[in-house]
């Protein structure tokens, strides 16, 4: 891997734990819930789940049914 690219990987996934550890303070989440709302949003896509937790993370959130 070029170091450019090595870079851009460290980037990426610092700034994801950023967005992780903001939104576990401020939406009083826990550590999954605010992870997987960060990739969902960074990647465009939603979460499926009963878990009400979403509604506070600002991503597109599906309730299964």
């Amino acid at each position: 891997m070029t170091r450019s690219l090595l870079h851009a990987a460290v980037l990426t996934c610092l700034e994801r734990r950023v967005g992780v550890g903001e939104a576990m303070a401020t939406s009083n989440v826990d550590f999954v819930d605010a992870y997987l709302a960060e990739v969902a949003r960074g990647r465009g896509e939603s979460v499926c789940s009963f878990d009400r937790d979403f509604d506070r993370l600002n991503v597109e959130w599906v309730q299964p049914g």
